[in-house]
């Protein structure tokens, strides 16, 4: 999409995110595709330089991550770190979508801000109690606004989208905080159906967001720690366990079309 071109481009470039097609001679970045956990915990851990291939996994203590997982050290690796957390003691939800207040809760932890925003979002009641300090850490850094300007929406439930992902780690990157933050695991939220953002003003993961509008892409959901439990399908297909696969690829059913 034209409003998350320039950031894609950025995130491509810096190897943060790659292709979700590494069998394309072209680059597939399947922008309204949503993303999990695990998907994320790769990007948050090459945002911040951390090379997680290296990674000793010395407490495995996620019984929903397997051993021998593409995903396993990068999830190890960003939790050890700070970065994100369980969704409780012993589970990760590595399959479930990241939301935009989990995204907000990763991000005001990895990059310890303090600074609160003044104003109240319209749909406050709909943020979990965990993320509610964490939006509006974020909403006052600037890394993330509203879904609908006018309403003053935040839309907290609402899955993010790899476009949406691009924009707000584009955004992030000239303030990369490379000290380690302290690790604070959050509880799993309930999924909020009636918390989708004004489809006016922001893109619909199902779709391309209508070009006439441009959208906030700083609005993106958040994807942090706290999945839903009541198990969100995974939006890649699992690579071929015969081949490791770069954690960064988050492989699709079918080929998409080059971003534009």
């Amino acid at each position: 999409p034209s409003w998350a071109e320039e950031q894609i481009l950025t995130v491509l470039n810096k190897d943060i995110m790659s292709s979700t097609d590494p069998n394309s001679d072209k680059i597939v970045f399947s922008p309204s595709m949503t993303m999990t956990r695990e998907q994320f915990a790769v990007i948050v851990c090459k945002l911040y330089g951390v090379d997680y291939n290296t990674f000793e996994v010395e407490n495995a203590k996620f019984t929903d991550v397997p051993a021998n997982s593409w995903s396993t050290k990068a999830i190890y690796c960003a939790e050890s770190k700070g970065y994100m957390s369980g969704t409780s003691a012993t589970t990760f939800n590595p399959k479930g979508n990241v939301t935009r207040e989990q995204m907000a809760v990763i991000l005001a932890a990895s990059q310890q801000l303090s600074e609160l925003a003044t104003e109240k979002v319209s749909d406050d009641a709909k943020i979990a109690s965990w993320a509610k300090d964490a939006v509006y850490k974020v909403i006052a850094a600037s890394y993330m606004s509203y879904t609908d300007a006018s309403a003053k929406t935040f839309a907290p439930k609402k899955n993010i989208t790899r476009a949406e992902v691009a924009v707000v780690i584009a955004k992030v990157l000239p303030d990369v905080n490379t000290e380690e933050p302290t690790p604070s695991p959050e509880p799993s939220p309930e999924p909020d159906p009636t918390a989708e953002p004004d489809p006016t003003t922001e893109p619909d993961p199902t779709a391309e967001p209508d070009p006439t509008t441009e959208p906030d892409p700083t609005a993106e959901p958040d994807p942090t720690t706290e999945p839903d439990p009541t198990a969100e399908p995974d939006p890649t297909t699992e690579p071929d366990p015969t081949t490791e696969p770069d954690p960064t690829v988050e492989p699709s059913p079918t080929p998409e079309t080059p971003a534009e």
